[in-house]
């Protein structure tokens, strides 16, 4: 331990530097992105006036086949605010009762016929435990199966 000042002096030289090169490069990376930003997955509905949405149902085939699961998302058509409000309340419920109707009835999916059946019988769950009224149409956006 001869000369501590030179290690200090190292030490705040490496910084001072550090800190010069960050200052150099930031007018480069403003505005851009360098981490890119991940979707979040969303469990709660998305509404706009005359809609609710419930975001995305992935729900497995029972019996080994072609498919191993399909994804889903669900719209409901409403005629009121009142029903709005009273889906976002019972979210979860509403959410168990798509869910559960899915997988009872997800090998029945074999044409557009049975997706009316499927969005019918979603529908009437539904209808099922709202008070304020009823919605009046599922609607079934994303479908995919894999």
């Amino acid at each position: 331990r001869k000369h501590p000042w030179k290690r200090k002096i190292f030490v705040i030289s490496v910084w001072g530097i550090s800190i010069f090169v960050a200052l150099l490069a930031y007018p480069a990376f403003k505005g851009r992105r360098v981490i890119p930003e991940i979707p979040s997955m969303k469990w709660f509905p998305v509404r706009n006036a005359q809609s609710i949405r419930f975001e995305s149902f992935i729900v497995p085939f029972k019996e080994p086949g072609k498919f191993t699961y399909i994804s889903l998302s669900i719209s409901f058509k409403l005629p009121n605010k009142k029903i709005m409000d009273e889906m976002i309340e019972k979210n979860t419920r509403i959410r168990g009762i798509i869910y559960s109707i899915l997988g009872n009835n997800i090998n029945i999916l074999k044409n557009v016929s049975s997706l009316k059946k499927l969005k019918e019988l979603i529908t009437n769950g539904v209808n099922g435990i709202l008070k304020d009224g009823k919605v009046n149409e599922a609607i079934i956006t994303d479908f995919s199966t894999v």
